[in-house]
């Protein structure tokens, strides 16, 4: 790295702080501060979806799969495309028509304030592990490889600025960042994997160097519905994927926006595979969770690789920032003011939230100095989260004036969430399924069995 680079990556480290303290003046409400007082355009929304979407955990912890696992990915990719069909068909436009501000607000309307409480909870830790904490670690780890300096400082580096930024910019700033960011993401891992193509010798040079199995998909189903489980189904429940629809100024445009996505998600999808599959012939040897960082150092010239750099930053910080405003949210509307004090004002809604960016952002820091590792944060958050929610929620989203269950969904999301907390921790297999998956299948079976048995249970929809 040369004084040029560290030159590039400093200005744009100082210019996502301006751009929070410029976007100040327009959080003067919660609404405001938590989604952008509904008034997001098309062309913002892609890119503020892109970048979250496809952040630093996803470029650094995917590229390292592919390196270490090879064409493994290939189900979560194909699965991830059609779960973005069936959200931009089915989902998008009604969560706009609803109106939330979390994802748990679903439950809450249906089932009551308990099960919205519990659902802010779980989805409250899962974007802890999967926003700041796993970005922490792939920012830590950036810091590490570029400058030398231990992971714990890189850490510390990364967790100030994107609080400094969330505290003061809300949602706002996360939208307008995240639309500049998607761009200089995209130049740069375009950049990237042109050049290690390049270097590798093109497709020839590739199956020359790669082994044959390495370049099929894996034929292992417990990793198959693991990986699945973990970077797909959390889509549909997602708190950042609803935030966004939310905030969009109408259905229309939440529909098309996450619709249109499938085409630069693609092209990210297939340059991750490729600069995978050209690291593990460029940088044989060295830690998954390094490989993106240090494909950057070695390969690419001075000038290009502080552009890139910057680039890499912009997916971590982009997704960081995002689950940290999504996750104080969950604190500040589905538990502080759905369960602690109703009547709360609005600006005090809107203090609670700014003050829960700083103490997530400690915990985050906390967990990912605990853990260090990416994909491990991630598979732990996920399966808490989909164990317990993700049938009472699409349920709720799609059964229309059917009988729901409070006590079927409060139990269920309990069992299953515990359940699979556990199995993912010990890393128990049950009839080959993976924690999430155990979890998942004990919630739905607790959850309709008790739907048909609770005498109690009332006629409700999403929309009335």
């Amino acid at each position: 790295m040369g004084i040029i680079d560290y030159g590039i990556i400093v200005l744009y480290l100082i210019g996502v702080v301006a751009v929070g303290l410029m976007c100040k003046s327009k959080t003067a409400t919660s609404s405001d501060f938590m989604i952008a007082g509904r008034k997001m355009g098309l062309s913002i929304f892609i890119g503020t979806y892109m970048a979250t979407a496809i952040g630093g955990g996803v470029l650094n912890g995917w590229v390292g799969t592919v390196y270490d696992s090879g064409m493994a990915l290939l189900p979560s990719i194909m699965a991830m495309y059609v779960a973005t069909i069936l959200i931009g068909c089915f989902l998008a436009e009604k969560l706009r028509n609803f109106g939330g501000f979390t994802a748990p607000d679903v439950l809450g309307k249906v089932y009551g304030k308990p099960s919205q409480a519990y659902g802010g909870l779980l989805s409250f830790l899962y974007l802890m592990g999967t926003g700041p904490a796993m970005q922490t670690v792939t920012f830590g780890t950036v810091i590490q490889v570029v400058t030398g300096i231990p992971f714990i400082y890189g850490a510390v580096i990364s967790m100030v600025v994107i609080l400094l930024f969330t505290y003061f910019s809300g949602f706002w700033g996360v939208a307008v960042t995240d639309y500049i960011q998607f761009i200089i993401m995209g130049f740069g891992v375009a950049m990237t994997a042109f050049v290690v193509f390049t270097r590798v010798g093109g497709w020839e040079g590739i199956t020359a160097s790669v082994p044959q199995d390495h370049l099929q998909m894996s034929t292992d189903i417990t990793t198959m519905i693991r990986l699945v489980f973990t970077t797909c189904l959390t889509t549909f429940i997602d708190g950042n994927r609803y935030q966004r629809f939310y905030a969009c100024k109408d259905a229309k445009t939440a529909k098309k926006g996450t619709l249109l996505t499938i085409i630069p998600m693609h092209t990210f999808f297939m340059m991750i595979l490729l600069m995978g599959t050209c690291s593990y012939v460029l940088l044989p040897g060295i830690k998954p969770d390094s490989v993106f960082s240090s494909l950057l150092l070695t390969c690419l010239p001075v000038g290009l690789k502080g552009i890139v750099f910057a680039s890499l930053l912009a997916a971590i910080l982009s997704t960081s920032d995002s689950y940290l405003l999504v996750a104080s949210t969950n604190f500040s509307n589905d538990i502080y003011k759905n369960i602690i004090k109703p009547d709360a004002a609005d600006q005090e809604i809107l203090r609670v939230t700014k003050l829960t960016t700083l103490v997530l952002g400690v915990g985050g820091l906390i967990m990912a100095v605990w853990m260090q590792s990416i994909m491990s944060i991630w598979s732990l958050a996920s399966a808490a989260y989909v164990g317990g929610c993700f049938v009472p929620m699409l349920y709720a989203l799609f059964s229309g004036r059917k009988k729901k269950s409070a006590l079927a969904a409060n139990t269920a999301m309990v069992a299953g969430s515990l359940t699979a907390i556990y199995c993912e921790a010990t890393k128990t297999i049950i009839f080959g399924l993976p924690g999430a998956a155990v979890g998942m299948l004990l919630n739905l079976v607790l959850f309709f069995g008790l739907t048909a048995a609770d005498k109690h249970a009332q006629v409700r929809s999403l929309l009335d």
